[in-house]
């Protein structure tokens, strides 16, 4: 369920530490690069490897199905820690914010010009907050389709899907304050 509302979207320039910190990166001509957060990343491993000794504990202790359901918590927890420890501790940034716009780790089409963002937007799911970028339809055409997803929720309230990027989730960063800074540097580029 897409649950934005006008609360959750950037509002009118406003300002913090950080956001002066990024905007002054920019006008310096240097890339803002954003990763995930180590903290975010050791904590879900953690949860996942205490999933996989509780399916080592089944594993060991019951009957044949219970041996099979063991063994596989075991593949999941094992094979979700090393994956959650890859991302969280990779050298690589998860996002890149630059003059010639956004560019997404898993994005292989490069950056998303700031002319072909049309709206930076929260969603908020559980605990989990994801950063929204909707493009035009050509960007869409241009970005690879592992990058990009619709966003069904308007197409369910009769409104055409909007191609949108998602930003990867568990950023060591404030998303809110992310947002406003991105849809402050998107309407300052599309104003001139």
């Amino acid at each position: 369920m897409n649950d934005t509302s006008p609360a959750d979207r950037a509002a009118p320039p406003t300002t913090s530490p950080q956001i002066d910190t990024w905007t002054a990166a920019l006008s310096r001509g240097e890339d803002v690069t954003i990763y995930r957060s180590r903290l975010k990343s050791f904590l879900l491993a953690l949860l996942m490897l205490v999933i996989g000794l509780i399916g080592l504990a089944m594993a060991l202790a019951g009957d044949l199905e219970m041996a099979l359901v063991g063994w596989l918590l075991v593949l999941i927890g094992v094979l979700s820690t090393v994956v959650l420890l890859r991302r969280g501790f990779s050298p690589k940034p998860a996002t890149v914010i630059s003059d010639e716009g956004i560019t997404v780790w898993s994005g292989s089409a490069g950056a998303v010009p700031w002319g072909q963002i049309t709206d930076i937007s929260l969603m908020r799911s559980a605990a989990s907050t994801f950063v929204m970028v909707a493009v035009t339809e050509e960007e869409r055409r241009r970005q690879s389709d592992d990058a990009l997803s619709v966003d069904l929720d308007q197409e369910e309230n009769g409104e055409a899907p909007t191609p949108t990027l998602w930003l990867p989730n568990g950023l060591a960063v404030n998303e809110e304050e992310l947002v406003t800074w991105l849809e402050q540097e998107r309407a300052a580029r599309s104003a001139t």
